[in-house]
């Protein structure tokens, strides 16, 4: 959850402690956690800051749908709509953006670890994301097939219902 949503329980954080602190502010601070890649990481959590600000009215509209208590207590119904939200094909457009933070950091240690760190939460998302996909793929084609089986045995009780005028 850190590696997803660290800079967002960052900047909540340092402005809920000092309350004057621009939200810009914080999350430079937090950009600067990540030492000599500072910028490349600013462009990382950029790039999903617009997404969010492009799609925010699919987000909410997302979030209610499938969010049955109007609330995701603690990520419970996140399986439901995490393929939505965040499609694998729109996750893995990011991976560039923390490939160049790895090559810039590859003669610092601590950015290196902290790059990898953000790999793995972005490697996480996508696994998730992919998983909810294919369970509702799933989900679908079981509820097709219990459609077809219930549509042939309509059709089989009505046909054994009709009088046959074939009967010896």
């Amino acid at each position: 959850m850190w590696s997803i949503n660290g800079v967002n329980i960052y900047v909540a954080s340092r402005m809920a402690a000092e309350p004057g602190l621009s939200a810009y502010a914080a999350f430079l601070e937090y950009c600067e956690g990540f030492g000599s890649v500072a910028k490349e990481i600013a462009k990382y959590l950029n790039y999903w800051r617009d997404y969010v600000k492009r799609n925010a009215v699919k987000l909410n509209t997302i979030h209610e749908k499938y969010c049955a208590q109007g609330w995701d207590f603690f990520g419970f119904e996140y399986p439901k709509y995490v393929h939505r939200s965040y499609p694998p094909s729109e996750l893995r457009k990011s991976i560039p953006l923390l490939d160049a933070a790895a090559r810039a950091a590859k003669d610092d240690p601590s950015a290196s670890a902290k790059v990898a760190f953000l790999r793995k939460g972005l490697e996480h998302a996508i696994m998730t994301a992919e998983t909810a996909l294919s369970l509702r793929i799933r989900a679908a084609a079981v509820l097709r097939e219990k459609r077809l089986l219930k549509n042939c045995r309509l059709s089989e009780s009505l046909c054994l219902s009709m009088p046959s005028t074939f009967q010896p």
